[in-house]
């Protein structure tokens, strides 16, 4: 939350903040993992293999390989260089590590919170929280970890208190 903290207005203070899940990085890393299993697996038990069959399998794994790892050091990069933050004042939301892009919505212009969640996001527990604001703003929460705490959050720093 370096960012984040470094960049308060006076009398601003952080109510609640989130990161980006480590889960973001199964999808790359099953392939990461297949990949290699394909290619050591094909060379161990090649001689019960076809040369078609061994090539197939050890060429679409090396095919693979590069890929995977690349995803896997991209979302690697986006879980530790992504702040998500809801103070009294702002929702902020921050990503990149060299180039940095925020999105910001003050309190009182958020005018809705949607929540997304896939089939495996609901099983694990992580989704995306989009907050618009007035006119075209938009602040997403992607791959966070507990959405539904994070609305309630969100939707509790935005309601007036009770006079």
């Amino acid at each position: 939350m370096a960012y984040i903290s470094d960049n308060l207005n006076p009398r601003e203070s952080i109510i609640h903040s989130a990161r980006i899940t480590l889960l973001a990085l199964v999808p790359g890393a099953t392939l990461l993992v297949l990949s290699v299993i394909g290619f050591f697996g094909g060379m161990l038990f090649g001689q019960r293999l076809t040369v078609e069959v061994l090539g197939g399998i050890v060429m679409s794994s090396m095919f693979m390989f590069p890929f995977a790892l690349f995803d896997v050091l991209r979302t690697f990069v986006q879980v530790i260089s992504t702040e998500y933050a809801i103070t009294n004042q702002r929702v902020i939301v921050k990503t990149g590590l060299v180039r940095r892009t925020t999105s910001e919505v003050a309190i009182g212009k958020v005018e809705g919170i949607s929540l997304s969640q896939s089939v495996l996001g609901r099983l694990v527990g992580y989704g995306t929280i989009t907050v618009s604001g007035t006119g075209t703003q938009k602040a997403p929460f992607r791959y966070v970890a507990n959405p539904m705490e994070l609305r309630k959050q969100i939707q509790a720093a935005t309601t007036p208190e009770a006079a």
